[in-house]
């Protein structure tokens, strides 16, 4: 069951949704999507408690 849900809004407003099993693979979703995705906004939001936990997942990539 995925912990994480990776939030990316596009340009146009319309966003799009990605599941990850634990933080490293949240990490590696993010980074994929910074990649394909410059300039986007992205979120990372923890499934139990629907937390918002951007600044956990990427404060290793810092």
């Amino acid at each position: 069951m995925p912990e994480f849900i990776v939030n990316i809004v596009h340009r146009n407003g319309w966003t799009e949704y990605r599941t990850a099993d634990d933080r490293r693979h949240a990490r590696r979703i993010v980074a994929g999507l910074k990649g394909r995705y410059p300039g986007r906004t992205i979120t990372v939001h923890r499934i139990s408690g629907t937390t918002d936990v951007t600044a956990e997942v990427l404060a290793k990539e810092a």
